[in-house]
């Protein structure tokens, strides 16, 4: 037992260099750092099953960039539709899959390129959007 209070004091010293050697990092590296809420991203949020949710996701269109509606030709609303988002300047893009209804929202003001797969048939289109800008785009198969 007496080299119980070497290893003790052994193992304190070790985690107070530990301690030490943490700390000293400089604060100019932390403020390098990037935050996770300043990283632009565009962002999707798909939904719109059932009549309540559809009229609730219809009714925040004001706040989104971009409100998508995908259906088809005699209007019946479509879902498992691959979309994707980008703004090819930025490099910035999202893509799932998505419907009835999908929410965007984009970090800036710019024009995007909006594509969209279902049943083997691409649609693009190129928008305008800005943040919060309530923008509507319907694509039909």
């Amino acid at each position: 037992m007496t080299g119980l209070p070497d290893r003790l004091c052994s193992l304190l010293t070790t985690s107070c260099l530990c301690l030490v050697a943490v700390g000293v990092v400089p604060s100019s590296a932390l403020a390098d750092a990037p935050d996770r809420e300043q990283v632009a991203l565009i962002t999707l949020a798909c939904g719109g099953f059932g009549r309540e949710e559809s009229t609730h996701m219809l009714s925040l269109q004001v706040a989104h960039s971009l409100t998508l509606i995908f259906a088809e030709a005699n209007g019946a609303y479509l879902s498992g539709v691959r979309v994707r988002i980008d703004d090819p300047l930025s490099d910035l893009a999202v893509e799932e899959r998505c419907g009835p209804i999908g929410l965007v929202d984009v970090p800036r003001q710019g024009r995007y390129r909006v594509s969209a797969w279902h049943a083997g048939e691409q649609r693009e289109q190129w928008v305008d959007l800005a943040p919060m800008s309530g923008a509507r785009l319907v694509l039909r198969w």
